[in-house]
């Protein structure tokens, strides 16, 4: 990146974090020959837009996914580590690239061009019905030029892939070669045929990730490439019928890909690289050793076996008395009062994963993909004056290096308003995608525009702002207000008066929500933004202890005594995080909507939980046994 460019982006916050231990394969080609269909095929769910019309992907899109393998590869005789004496590599994580089409944008051909290099092997998508073009044999040049290792795929074979046609299929490949690629794999994305050959293709690049270090096991990716190689050389053009009497297309072959020759470029990274600590001859001369004495390493074996045999046994006792012991300490617990048993009730686990999943979601053309690429200190999704231009949502992982926080930051597409959705069917799939963003997240960072000005309000909150917000309260996720063009402003306090006094009349259930004044373009506060989503991802996951919550009820209902009229409370308990719901036990029947209300609004005061989404259940406790029965 040039220095202007570095300028440009001021304040970066964040640090990308790109897995090395995944294969990471680029699908690259042309506008409309099914690349995006290809990639949520690959990934075996629906995640990038899908639509006959050219050019509806506009950015780089990544997902990971696990591909179990079709032919497991046993690396135990090749691997010389005690800990890894048995070791098949029967499944691969992957991480899939969708690029956008090709075409003459200097943002996108630099996105394209960022993601093939940082990818292990790269996928050139073509369609069987227009045939190949001049870009086509232009790319394959450069990925050539690079040495980035290359796969043809001919897309849309469907009517060869079904009728089993070999003849002419064979014609269709001979006619849409490229000889640098070699003979390309013929699938059908949409249909889902001829995915297993795209595997089985991409399956010795695994070795090209860091989970194994090549610089010194030199001779375990050559001997694995030629034993992949032998397995898979006789099955080039065949039909073979699975299960359903389906005809099913098998075409698993390296040779004709030429996939060796783009292996051997990486020859001489292995060689400026550093000295292996134990080459292959070394290795030799320790076999030859450990052989002569054979007999020796044999008796102490047996030895080492009946010892072993006996410790198993003695530990396998010592684990059954233990969970004797464990269940009767359940069963004691089981009987203990009501309080005891709310606070072992947990619907989540806070420490279990501790990502961050974080929504940027907003009305169109309100700063969102500025604000993440100014977040992550370079484009990694386009930006422009044109509503609408954001499609897909853009997922990035990054980690915060003052705090340790690790992100997963959505780039969501703007919600607009229904007279946009009901016509346009790209705008509808779009917003499907958005919601969907917003309620598998955990903080949703709501961007507004304040420099809009409202028809007899001036400036602040639009009525489509406000909706947003109260759509991620209804799914019970932590919201911040980021307050976007802040730069732009002419009358600060004044906004900033109105926009309170917007919250206060329209947001009542979101009481204590954080506001930050911002601005992507200049980075200003977008430090102070991320430790404000820190905070609100911290109180959304609160734990607070039934001891705590008692004692707190306890001592504001003698300051406000509760009426005659209604049932007496006898206990509270957190029963849920994520978001925080709480469980009140009354006493024969429940209490009034607006007394609940006051005691939720109690809580968030004390516990500082203002923000945050609350979800209350109320249940009639009428004797200890009946709530038990209840529980178990």
């Amino acid at each position: 990146m040039s220095s202007s460019n570095k300028q440009q982006f001021i304040g970066k916050a964040l640090k990308l974090i790109k897995s090395k231990e995944n294969l990471r394969v680029a699908i690259i080609g042309r506008e409309n020959v099914g690349k995006s269909t290809l990639f949520n095929s690959l990934l075996g769910r629906q995640h990038s837009i899908v639509h006959n019309s050219p050019g509806v992907t506009r950015d780089c899109q990544e997902a990971k996914t696990t591909i179990k393998l079709k032919y497991p590869m046993n690396i135990s005789k090749l691997i010389f580590d005690k800990k890894k004496l048995k070791r098949l590599v029967k499944k691969i994580n992957c991480t899939f690239i969708d690029t956008p089409g090709a075409n003459y944008m200097d943002s996108i051909i630099q996105q394209t061009q960022d993601s093939v290099a940082s990818s292990h092997v790269a996928l050139l998508v073509t369609d069987c019905k227009d045939g190949l073009k001049k870009w086509d044999y232009n790319v394959a040049n450069y990925l050539e030029m690079k040495g980035i290792p290359a796969l043809h795929i001919l897309n849309k074979c469907d009517n060869y892939l079904q009728q089993g046609d070999f003849e002419e299929l064979e014609q269709v490949l001979t006619k849409n070669k490229i000889p640098i690629l070699g003979t390309p794999i013929p699938v059908s994305s949409e249909m889902k045929l001829g995915l297993e050959q795209i595997v089985s293709s991409i399956q010795p690049f695994h070795f090209l990730t860091e989970n194994y270090n090549l610089t010194e096991n030199k001779e375990l990716y050559q001997s694995l490439l030629n034993e992949f190689d032998e397995r898979v050389k006789n099955n080039k053009l065949s039909f073979e019928k699975n299960e359903d009497n389906d005809q099913e297309y098998i075409y698993e072959t390296i040779e004709d890909l030429g996939e060796s020759q783009f292996f051997d470029k990486y020859k001489s990274e292995w060689e400026s690289g550093p000295v292996p600590i134990r080459n292959r001859e070394d290795i030799m001369t320790k076999i030859e050793s450990k052989q002569v004495v054979g007999s020796e390493i044999k008796e102490s074996v047996t030895e080492r076996a009946k010892a072993l045999s006996k410790e198993r046994e003695l530990k396998m006792e010592r684990e059954h008395q233990q969970t004797i012991v464990e269940k009767k300490e359940e069963e004691e617990d089981f009987e203990e009062d009501e309080e005891e048993i709310e606070e072992e009730i947990t619907s989540e686990d806070t420490h279990k994963d501790d990502t961050m999943r974080l929504a940027i979601i907003g009305r169109s053309n309100v700063g969102k993909s500025t604000l993440l690429n100014h977040l992550i200190g370079e484009e990694r999704t386009r930006v422009s004056s044109t509503p609408g231009t954001t499609r897909d949502t853009i997922e990035v992982e990054a980690v915060n290096e003052k705090t340790g926080q690790r992100y997963l930051i959505c780039d969501t597409a703007g919600i607009r308003k229904k007279k946009h959705t009901l016509t346009d069917r790209i705008e509808e799939m779009s917003l499907k995608d958005t919601l969907r963003t917003i309620k598998y997240s955990n903080v949703c960072c709501l961007v507004v525009d304040p420099t809009n000005a409202i028809a007899g309000t001036g400036v602040g909150l639009t009525q489509q702002d406000l909706e947003i917000a109260r759509m991620v309260e209804k799914e019970g996720r932590a919201l911040i207000l980021a307050c976007n063009k802040w730069d732009l402003v002419k009358h600060p306090y004044v906004v900033a008066d109105q926009i309170e006094k917007q919250i206060e009349g329209s947001l009542a259930q979101l009481q204590g929500i954080s506001v930050v004044v911002c601005s992507a373009k200049t980075g200003k506060n977008l430090h102070l933004l991320l430790k404000e989503c820190e905070k609100a991802y911290q109180k959304w996951s609160t734990k607070v202890s039934a001891h705590r919550l008692n004692h707190f009820l306890e001592q504001y209902l003698q300051t406000k005594p509760i009426p005659a009229s209604y049932p007496r409370i006898k206990f509270i308990a957190q029963i849920g995080v994520k978001p925080p719901t709480f469980c009140i036990y009354t006493h024969k029947q429940k209490l009034p909507a607006n007394f609940e209300r006051q005691i939720m609004n109690a809580i968030r005061d004390e516990f500082e939980l203002g923000g945050v989404p609350f979800r209350v259940i109320q249940k009639i406790a009428n004797s200890k046994k009946q709530t038990s029965d209840k529980k178990n």
